[in-house]
């Protein structure tokens, strides 16, 4: 889906594998592993989505770039 961040360019969240895609403007694309989907509810609920993703995702879940 489609958020509107100067940062971030859109986010998804696969239920059965507890993951979460985040793509950048910048072109980049990374999973985020093991992310409640509470976590994920919030993030595309707040008012700063960039601001929640550096607060409460960064650094905190597992991660790989995937494109």
């Amino acid at each position: 889906m489609l958020v509107r961040s100067s940062n971030l360019y859109s986010v998804d969240y696969d239920g059965s594998s507890a993951s979460l895609t985040i793509q950048f403007r910048n072109g980049r694309g990374y999973q985020y592993y093991r992310v409640p989907f509470d976590e994920f509810r919030s993030l595309v609920g707040a008012s700063s989505v960039g601001s929640y993703f550096h607060a409460h995702i960064n650094g905190r879940y597992e991660y790989r770039q995937i494109y």
